[in-house]
């Protein structure tokens, strides 16, 4: 790539940039940002092929996840009706 085709976008830019790109495709906020910081951070260390060129990536694998999730739990068969309790750590009547 020639040095005509390079363009230098501030950091805090491509925080947001990367923010909107994976809250539109349904990430948590709490992903996000993790997400969003390691990319732009590895990118500003040179490493780029592990930088914030993947978001486009990212995003897609996200969002193709989440639709799979989603598929899923559409054509999971409810609770099943003849279970009557479930067990936790600490339940008194949990037998050993």
């Amino acid at each position: 790539m020639s040095t005509d085709q390079v363009k230098n976008i501030p950091a805090d830019t491509l925080r947001q940039m990367a923010h909107g790109a994976l809250a539109k495709v349904g990430v948590r906020e709490d992903v996000i940002h993790p997400v969003a910081d390691g990319l732009v951070w590895t990118s500003l260390r040179g490493i780029d092929s592990h930088g914030i060129r993947l978001l486009p990536h990212y995003a897609a694998q996200f969002k193709a996840k989440l639709q799979e999730m989603a598929e899923r739990v559409r054509n999971e068969p409810a609770i099943d009706p003849e279970i009557r309790r479930v067990m936790v750590p600490g339940d008194p009547e949990k037998t050993a």
